[in-house]
């Protein structure tokens, strides 16, 4: 966040939270890829579950840059959180 804008607590409090949830996301998807891979599964079962996670991950990103513009936000986080 840059200091010449003024966020209230309340926002900053909700664009940290929307980037750690971009954050343990990411992670999560990583870890899980990782177990499928170590399990020695094919390719397209990995591939699936992991673009599914990616499609969350960038909407989960697309969240974070909104609520650091002020925008609203309401739709996707219901999207991301299906």
């Amino acid at each position: 966040m840059k200091n010449h804008e003024k966020y209230s607590p309340f926002e900053i409090l909700q664009i940290k939270g929307s980037f750690m949830y971009f954050i343990g996301l990411c992670v999560v998807t990583v870890v899980a890829v990782s177990f499928l891979v170590i399990a020695d599964m094919r390719a397209i079962d990995i591939l699936r579950p992991t673009l599914i996670d990616l499609v969350a991950i960038i909407i989960a990103f697309v969240i974070y840059r909104r609520k650091r513009q002020r925008k609203k936000t309401a739709i996707l986080a219901w999207v991301v959180a299906f």
